[in-house]
């Protein structure tokens, strides 16, 4: 399975569009971009800022942005490992 970053990012490059056109286009950083581009989606990224950058990407890249998403979301819930931290330790 390929993951979504990858996806984009040979989208991108099959366009032969930079990220700086991409940054100026779209008024994100070339930084998140790259972020995205790369999979980083690390805990210091709101989740919902971020399905907003992707979906807008995808659309820049012509591509079905709803799939998009929804793979996305996928993709990233599997990387939450905090999940278990949350859990309340049982009553002795």
């Amino acid at each position: 399975m390929e993951f979504i970053g990858e996806y984009l990012r040979k989208s991108r490059l099959n366009k032969k569009i930079n990220i700086s056109s991409v940054s100026k286009e779209l008024n994100i950083s070339q930084q998140l971009i790259t972020k995205i581009e790369s999979n980083d989606f690390s805990d210091d990224l709101d989740k919902t800022y971020l399905t907003g950058h992707v979906r807008v990407y995808a659309k820049y890249l012509e591509l079905d942005d709803n799939e998009i998403v929804e793979k996305f979301k996928i993709q990233t819930s599997f990387s939450n490992n905090n999940l278990f931290d949350e859990l309340p330790k049982p009553i002795e």
